[in-house]
């Protein structure tokens, strides 16, 4: 469900210095975690956020109603450890978060400002249950922290070789769940393997016994343990990660309790159109065994369900709301001779509830009909690793496919839902088989498998989630395209909930391209502050007009190397004062550039300086296409206006349409201000006394504790700005004579 948000920011300067709004994207603050990672409703407390370029922090933001928060220390320290080598994570900034007793539980986000821009944004959790912190050392069951009562949540971080150990009383009889969070509130670690911390939970009893152990949930990595406590007593709960690694960003948050838990549903979805629809729920802690789901028209696609049990809220599953005919699959079609029949088109859900079952759906088809098959299963919280394969009528295998990766799901590892499409050799009658690759099975083991004529459609990402624009600047955002089932078409793009001027250059996607780089640019008029423009793409499927919004995300390594594009929920650009420089570039009215290979084409530039700043600048361009390349690109000091050259040489592919990033780089001398310094001597005090005469009788050395000016110091600090994207096509070579030339 698309909930907007409204930013709340508290900020002890917006306005940033005229010479730090534009420097190297390699500078701006990055945030690797941040401590604790939520609070409830009603409460007020201190937060660490560590991480990168994140001293002198102004202010923070928190997505959504009825938080505030606000910068308590940023300061660099003054003693730095000798020859370190710096961490991500090593800078620390000290915020206090204030939250409204009304403010909704849910994840939010929260990010930082400083003097270079935004930074990105990670998981702050609102809960519903009191919270402790750990306090070191609990690193066995005689000094473990104690927890007053039951429901509560504990936060904690483990360092390595850590483990945190908690002490709670329960009752006989009571339905106790622990849910870990660590995974996802930082989904991904660059230089970690597996690539994020792998909690694991352990249950002790009262003489130290191992209980019951849990280090996942199914296929996620957050564990989730159950256990029926079988006698009053004390109990304890030991938190660490599986190989014993740790620092500071491995954070948990882990709720103990008789808390409500759906485990699974059934069926996953239903089609659009009818209210309500009753939905069966498994689980522990629950008060009935049923609700109903709201699809009406209005309906998201995917939306969140929930239960509420003596006033607590249990986790949320998705469930999918569909536009075509649906049944559900029959006990019988466990067996090819005893396929179900089923018309197309149609959505069948079913569920593989024996290990080793296959489930069997046939269909009678067409000589040239093209048929597209897909499950969704993993996508909506099944554990189901599924298997699908199309038979004709003669029992050959015409097309298999185990794993169809889903862009869009950048939170999933092992994309597991299966896909394919085919085109029918002949009339007939054709059978679809689905089943489990572990050979697994059980009443969770859910899926929903579309059988019908091809649906195509796209899905936009736009990375990153957080950009920093000076008035009259420009920053680069990628656009990825998740094409689906056929369509290659054009997409055009362009920006909704734009109340700060703000333009796109390059904003179309051309044909069969799945990812381009485009550009957004602020007004020189742009008023500073946060805003949260929508981008949006626009194409012709099937002669209708298919609008979708992009899904903002970020780009996260996983250990070292994997990258994933995670959902990182609005699009936030900060607008901060004018930079110390801007560049533009003319195009042609028709909004692109020709390069003929082996050619060159000159492109006019202006540049526009602050008053009285007289710098050189040298223009680069950003990854461009192969055989592409520039020259002419140093802008004299005296210089406003320039012409750099764009060559396409001839091992430049002919028919490309695309975007050229261009940036500008000067040196800025910068003045910094002089620091009074002290004479801090350690001398002893007759070596002091001496010096005081010596300055005494000849007056050439400053007295004790008179402050010594020192000369200015003047720093070169590296700027860069970015262009407008200049869009271009490449034109097939010339002929021999005009290459001879």
């Amino acid at each position: 469900m698309n909930i907007s948000r409204i930013y709340v920011i508290i900020l002890s300067v917006i306005f940033v210095a005229v010479m730090d709004t534009a420097i190297a994207a390699a500078e701006l603050p990055h945030i690797g975690y941040v401590y604790p990672a939520g609070g409830k409703p009603g409460t007020e407390f201190e937060i660490k956020v560590g991480g990168q370029f994140i001293y002198g922090a102004k202010s923070a933001c928190v997505s959504g109603r009825d938080v505030t928060v606000q910068v308590i220390d940023s300061r660099e320290p003054e003693k730095k450890k000798p020859n370190s080598q710096k961490k991500a994570i090593e800078e620390i900034v000290k915020l206090k978060v204030a939250i409204s007793g009304d403010a909704a539980a849910g994840d939010r986000e929260l990010c930082l400002i400083t003097d270079t821009g935004i930074s990105n944004k990670l998981t702050f959790n609102i809960g519903q249950l009191k919270e402790i912190m750990e306090t070191e050392p609990n690193d066995r069951r005689e000094n473990a922290v104690s927890v007053p009562e039951l429901p509560v949540l504990v936060n904690g971080q483990i360092m390595p070789g850590d483990v945190d150990f908690f002490k709670f009383n329960a009752k006989k009889g009571q339905h106790l769940v622990i849910e870990a969070s660590a995974r996802a509130l930082i989904p991904y670690m660059a230089d970690a393997v597996p690539g994020w911390f792998k909690i694991c939970l352990t249950l002790y009893d009262a003489k130290g016994g191992e209980l019951a152990f849990a280090d996942d949930f199914r296929y996620e990595q957050d564990p989730v343990l159950f256990y029926n406590i079988p006698a009053d007593g004390d109990y304890f709960l030991a938190v660490r990660d599986s190989i014993y690694r740790g620092r500071e960003d491995f954070v948990y948050r882990v709720k103990i309790g008789e808390l409500p838990y759906i485990t699974n549903i059934f069926p996953l979805g239903a089609p659009s159109g009818k209210n309500p629809v009753s939905v069966k729920i498994y689980g522990v802690n629950l008060p009935v065994n049923s609700i109903d789901a709201d699809v009406d028209k209005s309906a998201p696609d995917i939306q969140k369900i929930s239960v509420k049990n003596n006033g607590l809220v249990s986790n949320q599953v998705a469930f999918s709301v569909g536009g075509l005919p649906e049944v559900f699959a029959a006990d019988s079609c466990n067996a090819r001779k005893t396929a179900q029949k089923i018309a197309v088109p149609v959505i069948i859900n079913g569920r593989i509830i024996n290990n080793g079952d296959r489930n069997y759906f046939c269909f009678e088809g067409k000589k040239g009909q093209t048929i597209s098959i897909e499950v969704y299963a993993r996508r909506l919280g099944s554990p189901l690793d599924s298997f699908i394969t199309l038979f004709n009528s003669r029992g050959e295998k015409l097309k298999e496919n185990d794993d169809r990766k889903d862009l869009s799901e950048g939170y999933i590892t092992h994309h597991a839902d299966s896909g394919l499409t085919h085109i029918l050799p002949e009339n007939g009658i054709y059978t679809v088989q689905i089943y489990d690759t572990q050979g697994k099975g059980g009443t969770e083991y859910a899926y929903r498998l579309r059988v019908s004529a091809p649906e195509p459609d796209f899905a936009l990402i736009a990375a990153p989630a957080s950009l920093t624009l000076s008035k009259g600047g420009t920053a680069m955002l990628t656009v990825y395209v998740v094409r689906r089932e056929g369509f290659n078409g054009r997409i055009a793009l362009n920006l909704k909930n734009n109340n700060s001027g703000l333009t796109l250059r390059g904003a179309v996607i051309p044909e069969n391209f799945n990812k381009v780089r485009i550009t957004i640019s602020a007004s020189a008029q742009s008023l500073p502050g946060i805003t949260l423009p929508v981008l949006e793409g626009t194409a012709l499927i099937n002669g209708r007009n298919v609008c979708h919004a992009a899904t903002p995300a970020e780009d996260e390594t996983q250990a070292f190397s994997s990258h994933h594009l995670v959902d990182s929920g609005e699009e936030t650009v900060l607008i901060n004062d004018s930079s110390p420089f801007t560049i533009s570039a003319a195009i042609p009215p028709e909004g692109y550039i020709e390069l003929a290979q082996g050619k060159e084409v000159s492109i006019p530039l202006e540049i526009i300086r602050k008053p009285d700043l007289k710098i050189p600048v040298s223009i680069q361009l950003v990854d461009p296409p192969k055989g592409i390349s520039i020259k002419n690109g140093f802008i004299p000091a005296a210089k406003d206006k320039h012409a750099i050259l764009l060559r396409a040489e001839f091992n430049a592919a002919p028919g490309i349409t695309d975007n050229l990033i261009l940036t500008g780089t000067a040196y800025i001398e910068r003045e910094e201000p002089p620091m009074p310094k002290k004479e801090d001597s350690k001398e002893s005090p007759k070596i002091q006394e001496k010096k005081e005469k010596e300055n005494t009788a000849g007056n050439n050395v400053a007295p004790k504790n008179v402050s010594i000016k020192e000369a200015p110091k003047i720093k070169k600090e590296k700027v860069t700005v970015m262009l407008p994207a200049i869009p271009f096509k490449i034109m097939k070579q010339p002929d021999k004579e005009d290459r001879k030339i």
